[in-house]
């Protein structure tokens, strides 16, 4: 796909200086349209997770957090790409190199909690609603996930 030539996707650590990076990303698109703050919640949970990046040359355009929840099943969350730069295929880059990641550690389905907003994306990438509205961080959301196996 020509999309990986022009985006590098990282996994990196919540050690690693880009870090800080993601969670400024997070602030600007996830949680400042909303009123919040990534700065309020538990990040210490996030040492155990699995933390992919987008780059473009050296710029940071994109993250998504994949968090184990058990032997089998693992959640994709906190999805973000710099605004001026959506739809030009860096989430759906993310999303399925996060696909890989997890069935290379072994995972056999993808949860996760989709803004309805972004719904339609999700469904264009093979994962099945799930269950009904709720409401998370003021939004409604829906329950989503996809079954994942080794090609």
């Amino acid at each position: 796909m020509e999309i990986r030539n022009t985006f590098e996707v990282r996994l990196i650590t919540t050690q690693d200086a880009a870090y800080h990076e993601v969670l400024s990303l997070r602030e600007e698109v996830l949680r400042k349209p909303l009123g919040l703050s990534v700065y309020k919640d538990d990040l210490n949970r996030e040492t155990q997770d699995f933390i992919l990046t987008a780059w473009e040359a050296e710029q940071l355009v994109g993250c998504v957090i994949l968090s184990p929840l058990t032997v089998s099943d693992i959640k994709l969350r906190a999805m973000a790409v710099v605004s001026k730069l959506q739809n030009r295929g860096i989430g759906r880059l993310l999303v399925t190199s996060a696909e890989e990641l997890a069935i290379e550690k072994g995972f056999e389905k993808i949860v996760l909690h989709a803004r309805v907003a972004a719904k339609e994306f999700y469904i264009k990438l093979g994962y099945d609603t799930i269950g009904d509205e709720f409401i998370e961080v003021t939004l409604p959301h829906v329950n989503m996930q996809k079954l994942i196996t080794k090609v």
